[in-house]
C-alpha cells in the first residue's frame, strides 16, 4: 500500500520553437494523454491516490527551471521539475542532437579519436548495416522562450552535474544521500534521449535520489514526436496500479502502432519494416530506463518492485547512484543486431 502522501505530476512540453528548431505538434497532446490516463487510473483506484493536481509549462521557458534548486536554479515551488509535491515530470520537447557518429567502426577498439567537445571512452553504435562511433558528451533538453530568460543558452544539462534530480531544495549537496522529498521520476520523451552505452555519462550524472529516469534511445535515426506515447505509459497504471512504471516505460514501445515511424533500414523504403523500426521511432531504436542507488538490489528494486503505488513513497528514495540498472526494448532485434560493439 501507499505510504506516503498523494503527489503531484508535473508536465512540461513544447509544440512551438520558433527561434532555432523544427515545430513538435504532438508534444501537449502526448503529454496530456499521459495525464489523463494517470487521472483515470487515480480515481479507479481511490482512496489509494496516485497523483492529484498538475503543473504545465508550454513554449515559453526557461532552461534553469529544469535544474536543481541545489546547483543554482530558483525555486518554483510545487511547480519546480524537482521538488517536494512531485512523483513523476514528464517532458516532451527536444533533445540536444549528440554530437560525432559519423566514423565508421566495426567494434569499439576502432573509435579512439573523440570529435571536437567530446572524450572518451568511445562506442561503435551498430546497426544490421552500419557502424559510427560516438564519444562520451553531456546531455541537454532545448527550451524555447524569451532569450533574456535563459542562463544556459536554451540547454538545460543533464550529464554536467547541474541537474540533479530527486533531492529535497534545502538538503544541501548530493553526498550519497538524496532522500529529502524531492522528484520521484522523470520522463525525458525527447529526441537522442541517451545514447547506447553513455548512460553512465548523461543521466547518471543527474539523479541523486530520484527512483528512475525513463527516456528514448535511438540507436540508427532518431524517435518520433508522437502523440500516444504518452497514453501508452499511463495506460498501464490504468490496467494494473501494481505494475511497475520503469518497466512500463520500456514495454510502452510496443503499444505504440509500428507504423508511427519509420522502418530500422536504409533501403529507403517507407514500408521495409523487415528488420524492424517505427513504434514512435524514425529508424531503430528502444524505449530505456534506468535506476540507480547504493547496491545492486536497491538499483533493482526501483524498476523491479516499485508500483505505481509506492512510487509516491520517499523512504525508498535511492542513497547513492553508484549501482545502475536498466531495461531497453528495442523495435528491432538487439540480441542478432547489438546496439553497440
Amino acid at each position: 500500500m501507499q505510504t506516503a502522501d498523494a503527489k503531484t505530476a508535473i508536465l512540461v512540453s513544447v509544440v512551438n520553437y520558433p527561434d532555432f528548431l523544427p515545430n513538435l505538434p504532438n508534444s501537449h497532446q502526448n503529454n496530456f494523454g499521459f495525464y489523463t490516463s494517470l487521472m483515470l487510473a487515480n480515481q479507479l483506484n481511490s482512496p489509494l491516490q496516485i497523483i492529484t493536481g498538475k503543473a504545465t509549462y508550454r513554449d515559453n521557458l526557461a532552461d534553469w527551471m529544469f535544474l536543481s534548486p541545489n546547483a543554482g536554479a530558483a525555486s518554483f515551488g510545487d511547480t519546480a521539475w524537482d521538488n517536494s509535491g512531485a512523483l513523476i515530470a514528464y517532458w516532451t520537447g527536444h533533445g540536444a542532437n549528440p554530437i560525432g557518429g559519423l566514423q565508421s567502426c566495426n567494434t569499439a577498439a576502432d573509435c579512439t579519436s573523440p570529435d571536437p567537445g567530446t572524450a572518451m571512452p568511445g562506442v561503435c553504435i551498430t546497426t544490421w548495416f552500419s557502424g559510427g562511433c560516438l564519444y562520451a558528451q553531456t546531455h541537454a533538453l532545448l527550451v524555447d522562450g524569451n532569450p533574456a530568460l535563459q542562463t544556459y543558452n536554451f540547454n538545460a544539462d543533464i550529464g554536467s552535474g547541474l541537474a540533479k534530480w530527486g533531492k529535497s531544495p534545502n538538503s544541501g549537496p548530493w553526498a550519497g544521500a538524496g532522500t529529502g522529498g524531492g522528484l520521484n521520476a522523470a520522463v525525458l520523451d525527447m529526441s537522442h534521449g541517451v545514447k547506447p552505452k553513455m548512460w553512465q555519462q548523461q543521466l547518471v550524472p543527474a539523479m541523486a535520489g530520484i527512483h528512475f529516469i525513463a527516456t528514448l534511445m535511438p540507436t540508427w535515426g532518431d524517435s518520433g514526436n508522437v502523440f500516444d506515447r504518452g497514453e501508452a505509459f499511463g495506460d498501464a497504471a490504468l490496467v494494473d496500479p501494481l505494475s511497475a512504471p520503469g518497466r512500463e516505460w520500456a514495454l510502452a514501445l510496443s503499444s505504440v502502432p509500428q507504423k508511427e515511424g519509420t522502418p530500422c533500414s536504409n533501403t529507403g523504403s517507407i514500408t521495409d519494416f523487415s528488420h524492424g523500426g517505427g513504434h514512435g521511432m524514425n529508424g531503430c531504436g528502444c524505449n530505456f530506463v534506468i535506476s540507480a542507488d547504493a547496491t545492486d538490489q536497491a538499483a533493482t528494486a526501483h524498476l523491479k518492485s516499485e508500483t505505481w503505488l509506492t512510487l509516491a513513497n520517499d523512504s525508498l528514495d535511492a542513497t547513492s547512484n553508484q549501482k545502475i540498472f536498466y531495461y531497453a526494448n528495442c523495435n528491432f532485434d538487439a540480441k542478432t543486431y547489438p546496439f553497440s560493439k
